[in-house]
């Protein structure tokens, strides 16, 4: 007899809970009265291009309003994919966007954890909710947040073995911020031996490749040396613990560690089984993790967070001695 209507079952119930914390997310979004500065300075260059102004000089009028000065270095200058796209969506309309895109990133992290035990999307939809709740008040303008959904679902799409889909969707995420470029390449590598997806792969890393020559091109335009340089690096235990958890709080700090831990693990797992989600997304994760941490950028976790999660229910089981099924084994 085939468990396919349980995990099926679970799997409704996993998206059920994402839904409903995207929704408690959405209320916290509501009621915030500070705003991260961050998302201040990308809502005021939306306004700019609203008003007829191009990306570059928004964004760079929106630095100096900041901060009194531009920008330091290209890096800070982010890529202008999302921005040309958000200018459309009314300021009132922004922050439920970004639950939606968020919506996204949960409900495709439950279907990657599909390839774990018959509970795993029911764990990955309350863990990817908690990050969700924690994600929709402060970064929705973020590039991390925007990226995150492509990244996902080219890892469901590698899995399936629909390179095309898988190809397009990471230069979706990598026009959106430069971190997923890292997906992009893997996804090239570890896919190479299949003949017919070199193309999709070679016009991928082209197209990307000359986004970003013009995008460096136009960012040198507006920085100045004269420019704030950001601030990295982490002071005490707690900001290391805040920089790869959904908040900082003792709930917090343990969902954090369960993510980095058990959702390690798992992908680890998930390499040594030839599971191609896993070494799509595995990479991205050992660079950009220790870089959140070193870096002190709580909102970096959105680049990988989602990712470890849809691995934590493999990895706990692991970590457990765990014997059951996967979902898509037969039953004996």
């Amino acid at each position: 007899m085939s468990p396919r209507p349980t995990v099926e079952r679970f799997v409704v119930v996993g998206v059920a809970i994402v839904v409903a914390l995207t929704f408690v997310g959405l209320l916290r979004a509501g009621r915030e009265t500070q705003r991260d500065v961050d998302e201040v300075l990308h809502a005021d260059t939306l306004r700019a291009m609203r008003d007829g102004a191009g990306y570059y000089d928004a964004m760079d009028d929106a630095l100096v309003a900041k901060q009194g000065v531009g920008a330091s270095s290209i890096p800070t200058v982010r890529p202008p994919a999302a921005f040309v796209v958000l200018r459309f969506v009314p300021d009132d309309r922004l922050e439920a966007a970004g639950a939606l895109v968020l919506l996204a990133s949960g409900v495709l992290t439950v279907l990657l954890a599909r390839e774990g035990p018959r509970w795993a999307p029911v764990a990955a939809g309350a863990l990817a909710g908690l990050w969700i709740v924690h994600f929709a008040p402060h970064l929705y303008l973020h590039s991390e947040v925007w990226a995150a959904p492509f990244v996902l679902g080219a890892m469901l799409a590698v899995r399936a073995r629909r390179i095309p889909v898988a190809a397009l969707l990471l230069v979706a995420a990598a026009l959106i911020r430069e971190f997923s470029v890292i997906a992009l390449l893997t996804g090239a590598v570890v896919t190479w031996s299949d003949r017919r997806s070199r193309p999709w792969w070679v016009g991928a890393v082209a197209v990307t490749s000359a986004y970003y020559v013009g995008h460096v091109v136009a960012a040198s335009r507006i920085v100045s040396p004269d420019g704030e340089h950001p601030g990295y690096g982490i002071a005490s235990v707690s900001d290391a613990l805040f920089a790869v958890s959904p908040g900082s709080t003792l709930l917090a700090w343990s969902v954090g560690l369960l993510t980095l831990v058990a959702g390690c693990w798992g992908l680890v797992r998930g390499w040594v089984g030839h599971d191609l989600a896993a070494r799509l997304a595995a990479p991205s994760v050992v660079v950009l993790l220790p870089l959140s941490v070193w870096s002190g950028r709580n909102y970096w976790t959105a680049s990988w967070a989602f990712i470890l999660v849809a691995f934590v229910p493999a990895g706990v089981a692991a970590l457990l001695g765990d014997r059951h099924l996967p979902a898509e084994e037969p039953a004996r």
